[in-house]
Parts: C-alpha cells; structure tokens; sequence
C-alpha cells in the first residue's frame, strides 16, 4: 500500500513538472514579434505587473491598518480576533500572489518588503493576544507604510 502510494506521488510530481515546466518551453511561441519588440513588451509586462504587485500590497496594508485600529489594543475578544485573523490572511494572501508572479523589480521587491513588515505586524498582535509577545504593531506599520511608499515611487517610474 505504501509504495502504491509513493509511486502515485512520484508520477504527480512528474506530472506536475511536465505540466508547468517542459510544455510551456516546447509551445512555439508564434508571435512573429522580433528581438526588439519582445523586449519592449516584455519591459511594459514588467511594469504592470510591478504596478499590480504594489496595488496588491496597497490593499492588504489597508486592511492590515483598519483591522488593527478596529480591534484596538489587547486584550479583545477572541471571537473578534478569530474573524479579524481570517481577514488579515486572505488579504496578506492575495498580495502574496500578486508580487509573486515573476517580478523581480525593485519596486517588488519592496513591495515584498512592506509585505513582510505587514507580517510581522499581524504576528506580534496575535502574540500580544496570547500573552507571548511585547511590543507595538504600530511600528512595523509605519515601516510598511514607507517601503509601500517607497514601492509606489519606484513603479511609477519604472522600476
């Protein structure tokens, strides 16, 4: 049974590779683009994407701040803090996605940045909850707030 079971994994992995690595590579890309119109496409995908990524986090830094507020300092009720901490991560979810879609700008990289500050914002709360943690939430907002500033700059000039 065990290595029925490890075999079906194995072949899903193959599978998976397959899937989402060698037929991508092996579709023709029948564009009739040349060299340089790639190049010019590829730089405004690029920017979208870079815009999409700092909207992303723009939006879960929003949520992050409003639900903080909303709830107030410690302690607070738990029922509260249970739908709160759903919200906050379906929000720090869909920036996840939205700066992980192949960006390597630097103005995704600080996106990713602010979204590691919103993080650690949201783990320090939950940890004053729990009564394991000291400290203020505040400042890993004001610090998001400045790399997602910081970001917003960057896109808008193309970086």
């Amino acid at each position: 049974m065990l290595r029925w079971l490890v075999g079906l994994i194995a072949l899903a992995i193959i599978a998976y590779f397959v899937i989402n690595e060698v037929l991508p590579a092996l579709r023709p890309s029948g564009s009739g683009e040349t060299g340089s119109e790639v190049g010019a496409r590829s730089t405004e995908s690029t920017a979208e994407v870079a815009q999409l990524c700092v909207e992303a986090v723009g939006g879960a830094y929003e949520t992050v701040a409003a639900e903080l507020r909303a709830l107030g300092p410690p302690p607070v009720d738990s029922a509260a803090w249970s739908a709160a901490f759903l919200d906050l991560g379906r929000a720090l979810s869909r920036a996840e996605r939205g700066c992980s879609s192949g960006c390597f700008s630097s103005s995704c990289q600080r996106g990713r940045e602010a979204l590691d500050e919103l993080r650690g914002a949201v783990a320090l709360y939950d940890g004053m909850i729990r009564m394991d943690a000291a400290g203020n939430p505040a400042t890993y907002l004001e610090r998001a707030a400045g790399l997602l500033s910081e970001a917003r700059s960057l896109a808008a000039s193309g970086r």
